[in-house]
C-alpha cells in the first residue's frame, strides 16, 4: 500500500512540475510582450511627433479596447444562457 502512496506522488510531482513550467512560460511571455509594447511606446515618443501617428495609434488602441469588451460581454452572455 505504501509502494503505491509513494508512487502516486511521485506521478503528481511530475505533473505539478509540467504545470510550473508551463506557468514559467507564460508568465515569461506576458514580461516579454510588455517589453516589446514599452520599446515601441518609447520608439513612437521619442521619433519625429506626428498628429497622424497619433491618431493611428489611439484608433487601434480603441479597436481592441471595444473588441476585448464585446468579447467579455458576449462570453459572459453565453454562461448565462448555458448555466
Amino acid at each position: 500500500m505504501l509502494d503505491i502512496i509513494a508512487e502516486w506522488q511521485k506521478e503528481i510531482g511530475f505533473y505539478f512540475n509540467i504545470l510550473k513550467l508551463i506557468f514559467y512560460f507564460f508568465i515569461g511571455a506576458f514580461v516579454l510582450l510588455i517589453i516589446n509594447n514599452l520599446r515601441k511606446l518609447i520608439v513612437f515618443f521619442f521619433s519625429r511627433f506626428s498628429k497622424e501617428k497619433l491618431l493611428t495609434r489611439l484608433n487601434s488602441i480603441f479597436k481592441v479596447f471595444v473588441f476585448v469588451l464585446v468579447s467579455i460581454f458576449i462570453g459572459w452572455i453565453i454562461i448565462i444562457i448555458i448555466f
